[in-house]
């Protein structure tokens, strides 16, 4: 009988040690899961200022209601009318409402805004990895400046 005894006292060690090195296996898995998921989502990846022609800023979504906006980033010309960078736009959502509705008054005006960049998008923060939290400056434009300038009219001085 104490031979049964002892390998079953040395079966059940077995067991012991593998359901410990099992037990690690996954907590090092979920550690590592949710380590990447905090990275990834809720960690500033950079942050900055830009600026540009505000071209809307709307609420938008089917569960998550949030507030997404693009900024129309103007290019840069030489002397001799040469493209040296080349117009762009930077999409992005809006962190709370107070501030979407501020920017929502301001479409086509100038603005510079202070943004946070993220390794990932979350439903409940928008459909950018930009976040807009604060409105550094909003320039009024000349409305009519822009209406000459498409259209090539003349200006009141000639």
């Amino acid at each position: 009988m104490k031979a049964f005894d002892k390998v079953g006292e040395e079966v059940q060690q077995r067991h012991r040690k593998w359901r410990k090195i099992r037990n690690i296996f996954w907590l090092v898995i979920i550690l590592g899961l949710l380590i990447f998921v905090a990275i990834r989502y809720y960690c500033p990846y950079s942050d900055g200022i830009k600026s540009g022609q505000l071209e809307y800023v709307h609420r938008e979504g089917v569960i998550f209601k949030t507030y997404e906006g693009r900024i129309l980033q103007s290019g840069v010309r030489n002397d001799e009318n040469e493209v040296i960078i080349l117009p762009s736009r930077f999409e992005f959502s809006v962190k709370n409402k107070s501030l979407a509705e501020r920017l929502m008054r301001a479409e086509r005006q100038n603005v510079e805004v202070h943004y946070t960049k993220y390794f990932g998008a979350l439903p409940w923060r928008g459909d950018s990895r930009f976040v807009v939290d604060s409105i550094i400056s909003i320039t009024l434009v000349e409305r009519d400046d822009i209406v000459r300038e498409v259209l090539q009219l003349p200006t009141d001085e000639t």
